[in-house]
């Protein structure tokens, strides 16, 4: 247990066959054991390090020692990835390209090429705390941490092209001509490199959806 945090451990799910991975944080609360994170990776993932009686060593989202980056920083630095479309010096210094930060932000800027012109852009993204984080056996840490984050869009001219949706379980109408508000939440893992090494965090795996579309 770490001091002044409710214990908690980590549970990995595989399946016969398969090579995705689910992971799961359990803490215990006064309702007994909940799972308050989870993420899901298709990739190798840095083992822990376990001491001589089997546990894990948890770390706090400032632990900078033996690492190239504290937890926390690594949650910020994707928070500006998401934000900036992977442009923000903050997050292109210290995060690895991959499926949740260049990928995502090709993705993003793809859609919003096709709005160019009649929409203006904005992005916003903020870390959800608490960030439970583990040594790895080379040394390293994993770090899950929760995003939320906010895409808005304002019409660029006096009738814009409408924004539709392909699915609208979310929505309360088929398109929008005013304004729209896209949320987005989420656990992310990070594998965070030793201290020493050349390599960037890297994000191995998550579990996020929309939460909320609104506007007019």
């Amino acid at each position: 247990p770490q001091p002044g945090r409710a214990r908690w451990f980590l549970a990995t799910i595989t399946y016969t066959g398969a090579t995705a991975r689910t992971h799961l944080i359990f803490e215990e609360t006064t309702a007994g054991w909940r799972v308050v994170a989870a993420s899901r990776t298709d990739g190798q993932v840095p083992q822990p390090h376990l001491d001589a009686q089997g546990q894990a060593t948890a770390l706090d989202a400032g632990t900078r020692t033996g690492l190239i980056a504290d937890p926390l920083q690594v949650a910020h630095a994707h928070g500006w990835s998401v934000a900036s479309a992977h442009r923000a010096k903050q997050a292109r210094t210290l995060l690895a390209p991959g499926e949740h930060t260049t990928q995502a932000a090709r993705a993003v800027l793809a859609d919003r090429a096709v709005l160019r012109g009649q929409w203006w852009f904005r992005h916003a993204a903020r870390v959800l705390p608490p960030i439970y984080a583990l040594r790895t056996a080379d040394g390293g840490a994993l770090a899950w941490y929760g995003l939320h984050d906010r895409q808005r869009f304002l019409p660029a001219t006096a009738s814009p092209a409408p924004i539709r949706f392909a699915k609208t379980e979310l929505t309360r109408r088929p398109y929008y001509t005013r304004r729209v508000s896209i949320d987005r939440a989420g656990w992310f893992l990070a594998a965070i490199p030793p201290a020493g090494s050349q390599a960037k965090a890297d994000i191995i795996g998550a579990w996020s959806l929309t939460t909320a579309v609104d506007g007019a």
